[in-house]
């Protein structure tokens, strides 16, 4: 679950405004469940879901990409500090946003592990350079990708237990990220393609993947979980989630989305922002825009690892599995179920989509999947086994199509440790 897109940030995060197109009809309000309790940690040996042989496999995997992850971290315990991000290629301070934002999903990858970050050196010297950076207004970073380093430092502070200095800060990050979200604060109406979304940054066009990140995040910080409704939270009432419901619809391919683009098929576009963009549309050759197509027959296609973030997205954001919008979700994913490709897209994204995947089968509370031919699919033991068929000797990952810095190890890794701890977590379960 990193960004879709950040090898094109420079592009992307600034936005040239909401579209001006003819305005859509407003989603209406939905109404919502309790969500699962957030999973924090992998289940103890013995116990996770995944059967003696698998979990075997499994747990060896991620022992062996820990290390590797340790053996690879730069002296203040992170990731990817040589990666430049400027727009000419010149920045890279061990705090760039690249570095902050993969480093504290490799912590997360510790500390789910069971690793006591607190006190083991590495980590603890991370976790304490991300406290650190966070600003009065609970962000972590206040440039061009604040929303998305914010989310995944909150993401990962979460699963920290018994710190009070990461909870506060998970609790102020939470906070701050619905100000990044685009609603009437900036003069968006429900009428507009931008609205409920969150982009890179606190001005950026919004996307899926950076909207999955941001409710992923208020999802891992327990604000609305069914602890939480034992407290008092009513989520049926909260704007930030019913907007980005609205969002999320007008991201899918489904006769719920009134976008003249939009088909019904299930699946998920990148954008819905200033009248759309996939990038399976891009590599179909009809533009990312759809903008090679006939301009009577412009669609934009549905791909796989934007419809797993688009599922898992309207999970966290409350809607029920009985939904229509989330059952068109989970036929997509029937219909495209594979492991061998990211579909629409291939290898590029590859471990971004093994990542979410996981993530979405778990928040779904899936065992087992049955594709359209009738096969029964038991997810865990696949992505097990995918997932070591592709481990290099030495313990790590990389993707050879380089696409979104997929071709760096560190970032595969992480990606892969996280995807196998999904498979050796518990059940989350949701409040009756």
């Amino acid at each position: 679950m990193l960004m879709n897109a950040i090898a094109a940030m420079v592009l992307l995060v600034v936005a040239d405004g909401p579209s001006t197109g003819p305005a859509l009809p407003a989603v209406p309000p939905s109404p919502v469940a309790t969500m699962p309790e957030p999973v924090h940690a992998i289940a103890p040996l013995g116990a996770s879901p995944l059967n003696a042989m698998h979990e075997a496999r499994a747990r060896d995997a991620m022992s062996r990409g820990l290390r590797w992850l340790r053996e690879h971290a730069d002296e203040r315990g992170g990731w990817l500090v040589d990666v430049r991000t400027g727009p000419t290629g010149t920045a890279n301070a061990s705090n760039s946003p690249v570095n902050t934002a993969v480093s504290a999903m490799g912590l997360k990858a510790f500390a789910q592990a069971g690793v006591d970050t607190s006190h083991d050196p590495m980590t603890a010297k991370l976790l304490a350079r991300l406290l650190e950076q966070q600003h009065a207004d609970g962000r972590f970073d206040e440039g061009s990708l604040s929303n998305y380093v914010t989310a995944t430092i909150v993401s990962s502070l979460a699963s920290i237990p018994d710190n009070d200095d990461a909870a506060n800060a998970v609790h102020a990050g939470a906070a701050a990220l619905r100000t990044g979200q685009w609603d009437e604060a900036e003069a968006i109406t429900p009428t507009s393609d931008w609205y409920g979304g969150a982009g890179y940054g606190n001005r950026g066009r919004p996307d899926l993947s950076n909207t999955q990140w941001m409710l992923e995040a208020m999802h891992a910080a327990g604000d609305c979980s069914a602890s939480a409704h034992a407290l008092g939270c009513d989520c049926n009432n909260d704007p930030a989630r019913q907007r980005a419901i609205a969002f999320l619809t007008r991201c899918q391919n489904s006769a719920a989305n009134k976008a003249a683009w939009a088909t019904q098929d299930g699946g998920f576009v990148y954008t819905p922002a200033n009248n759309g963009e996939s990038l399976a549309s891009e590599k179909a050759g009809e533009g990312r825009y759809g903008e090679l197509m006939p301009e009577d027959a412009r669609t934009l296609r549905s791909y796989g690892s934007m419809t797993y973030a688009g599922y898992k997205s309207m999970l966290f954001a409350g809607l029920r599995a009985d939904d229509p919008r989330v059952q068109a979700a989970l036929d997509w994913i029937r219909r495209h179920w594979t492991l061998a490709e990211n579909p629409g897209l291939g290898e590029q994204g590859w471990f971004y989509y093994v990542h979410t995947l996981a993530r979405a089968m778990h928040a779904g509370g899936h065992e087992t999947i049955r594709d359209d031919s009738g096969t029964l699919h038991v997810w865990r033991d696949e992505l097990v086994d995918t997932l070591l068929q592709r481990q290099r000797p030495d313990g790590s990952w990389q993707n050879e199509e380089s696409r979104w810095l997929e071709g760096h190890p560190e970032l595969a890794t992480i990606y892969a440790v996280l995807a196998l701890q999904e498979a050796l977590k518990p059940p989350a379960f949701a409040a009756p």
